[in-house]
């Protein structure tokens, strides 16, 4: 899955220049596209990042959470291999080790 793209009549979903997919009114990160690559920026607007979320993200090499997220769910970056680091604010109230998955390797920093 490279891209996720919605009618603007779509109630419950919406999707960015990127292909990411949000809920409507974007509070919620539900599913990053496989085939993104790079660093990425979670939006401000952000507040809840979904399981699994960015499972299998390849091409990921770092990701940005922002201080306005507070929740992340299970799994949210299993395998995503190729990821080095992942910033998080000190605002999270879960437990980042358990949000990983399979990658216990990858820095997490707060």
């Amino acid at each position: 899955l490279d891209n996720c793209q919605f009618l603007m009549e779509n109630t419950k979903y919406s999707s960015d220049e990127y292909g990411v997919l949000f809920n409507k009114d974007k509070t919620e990160l539900v599913r990053m596209p496989e085939g993104l690559a790079g660093a990425y920026f979670i939006p401000e607007s952000i507040t809840s990042i979904g399981d699994y979320a960015f499972c299998g993200c390849w091409g990921l090499t770092s990701v940005t959470v922002p201080d306005s997220v507070t929740s992340i769910k299970a799994n949210t970056f299993q395998d995503c291999s190729n990821v080095e680091t992942i910033k998080f604010s000190n605002k999270i109230e879960d437990d980042v080790h358990n949000i990983s998955g399979r990658l216990i390797m990858i820095p997490i920093v707060k």
